[in-house]
């Protein structure tokens, strides 16, 4: 199976998409601290963006995220939980969030879309499965925790996210899935736990994205449970505000054939095409004027994304090319 590390950077089509980046910063007043909630005040809610928070007083346990500039990249154990194994948020900042066990990003306005972040290992899972704990294992083991027991991996170990995208109305769902450690190649020195920030860009999704939720998978399990630490780190969350409320999408276009060996064509209303790859790589960008032909017999097999856009709104497609 390919990985999925680094993924492109992410675009935006014409002066109607306008960014912001939720960074963290400024939200705790004091250093080396965190917050998970225990104040009982429920959701951190930042520029309108909610961060999912469930905070239980009888057990001091929480789920969701928390919010830290936590920087011990040293000390293993639970206790250790909220700290970044970057030792800081993306590009040396200060603060970040953390997530764990389960939990949603969302936002209101249908005009905006989360469409990009910054994700990293936490210290805790990192170390747990670089040297093993009491609970999980040392990743590339055949062994499981406890280091007596042959655990049927072989040593190819995993340790990823799955990153789901929901439309405002639930309508439309996709997702990305994110390998924050993998022990699964044939030359062991390309085995790799996550320990910088790195890029996941769902500008590909076909629809402004109004809520993120996770799921995370792991080699290590026993009886279906997951033995590894069920954490990670964000930062850097990309929320881009699309024309206005009244943003329309174009539905007057057609492209055919598709799938398609050699040229594509493009009819509908004039405005601006961009071809990119499924991570946002422009392509191809042109002028188009109610009908363009685009050959695509120079470009590998696969699934692009054809974008359009005029001053009375934006369409997306996928087109395969054969």
């Amino acid at each position: 199976m390919k990985k999925l590390y680094v993924l492109a950077t992410a675009f935006m089509i014409g002066a109607s998409a306008q960014a912001q980046i939720i960074d963290f910063e400024n939200f705790l007043p004091t250093a080396d601290t965190f917050d998970n909630g225990w104040a009982g005040n429920g959701d951190f809610i930042l520029d309108d963006v909610r961060f999912y928070n469930n905070y239980d007083a009888t057990w001091g346990s929480w789920t969701g995220f928390s919010i830290s500039n936590k920087t011990d990249v040293v000390t293993p154990g639970w206790g250790n939980q909220f700290s970044a194994w970057t030792g800081s948020g993306h590009n040396a900042s200060e603060s970040y969030a953390v997530f764990y066990s389960s939990g949603s990003i969302s936002v209101d306005q249908e005009n905006i879309s989360l469409d990009q972040f910054k994700i990293t290992n936490t210290t805790y899972s990192a170390l747990s499965m670089r040297d093993g704990d009491g609970f999980g294992k040392q990743f590339g083991s055949i062994y499981n925790g406890d280091s007596t027991v042959v655990d049927g991996t072989n040593g190819e170990d995993f340790y990823r996210v799955w990153v789901y995208g929901k439309s405002h109305d639930g309508s439309m769902v996709d997702s990305v899935e994110i390998y924050l450690a993998d022990y699964r190649f044939a030359d062991n020195s390309q085995d790799y736990i996550v320990d910088s920030w790195i890029d996941v860009d769902l500008t590909g999704f076909l629809f402004h994205i109004g809520e993120l939720s996770f799921k995370i998978e792991s080699s290590d399990t026993t009886g279906g449970w997951i033995n590894t630490p069920t954490y990670f780190a964000i930062d850097g969350l990309n929320r881009t505000t699309y024309g206005g409320i009244n943003e329309q999408q174009l539905s007057n276009i057609s492209i055919f054939p598709n799938p398609v060996k050699d040229i594509v064509n493009i009819n509908g209303e004039s405005g601006h095409l961009m071809i990119t790859s499924l991570s946002g790589e422009i392509l191809l960008e042109a002028v188009h004027e109610q009908s363009t032909s685009v050959n695509l017999s120079e470009f590998p097999s696969g699934v692009y994304i054809v974008h359009l856009e005029n001053v009375n709104g934006s369409y997306k497609s996928k087109v395969v090319k054969n």
